[in-house]
């Protein structure tokens, strides 16, 4: 098994075809994706999903980036319970404010 991956990442790093066609696939699911992420951007009721995704994401792109880096030891965990608080906080007065506006117009009928 690690031969056959061996020989496919060899191929990948050296081969511009495979890695144009792999390109190729990657920015068409991305761009369905996105075409997807943009509709539900729109959409009232799906917009603090969308920026849950965004948020998480970027966490995990730092968690990532430090430990390809070999500095993740070197994250302030302070800071990332700091980012996640306030991630719940803003995500809770998101589902507040929801509420709140549904019961006026509730009120107002």
């Amino acid at each position: 098994m690690d031969a056959l991956l061996k020989l496919i990442m060899d191929q990948l790093m050296a081969n511009p075809a495979i890695q144009g066609m792999v390109i190729s696939v990657l920015v068409a699911k991305l761009r369905d994706f996105f075409v997807s992420l943009d509709t539900a951007a729109k959409d009232p009721a799906q917009v603090k999903w969308v920026q849950l995704l965004v948020a998480g994401l970027s966490l995990a792109a730092t968690l990532l980036t430090a430990w390809s880096t070999g500095h993740l030891g070197q994250v302030d965990t302070n800071a990332i319970v700091a980012f996640i608080t306030t991630l719940l906080a803003a995500f809770g007065m998101n589902s507040l404010g929801s509420s709140v506006k549904k019961q006026v117009e509730a009120a107002k009928k």
